[in-house]
C-alpha cells in the first residue's frame, strides 16, 4: 500500500529519491521489515487504516484519542 501510494502519486515519485540501492517496492519492502518493530514498540496506540478512505480513517483515530 505504501509503495502505491509513493508511485501513484506523481509529485512525489517524481521528487522522492531511492533511500537504498535496491529502490521501488523491494526499498520499501526491506525498510518496513527494518522498522515496523521500532514503530510497534514506541507506538500508544494503532490504527490499521489500510482499507479505509481518509474521512473514515480519522473519524477511527479520533475515536481512538477520545477513549
Amino acid at each position: 500500500m505504501l509503495y502505491r501510494h509513493i508511485h501513484t502519486d506523481a509529485a512525489t515519485n517524481a521528487n522522492r529519491p531511492n533511500l537504498t540501492a535496491a529502490g521501488g517496492l523491494e526499498e520499501v519492502q526491506k525498510l518496513l521489515a527494518l522498522r515496523t518493530p521500532l514503530y510497534q514498540a514506541a507506538a500508544d496506540l494503532t490504527c490499521d487504516v489500510t482499507h479505509q478512505s481518509i474521512e473514515e480513517a480519522a473519524i477511527g483515530l479520533m475515536e481512538l484519542l477520545i477513549i
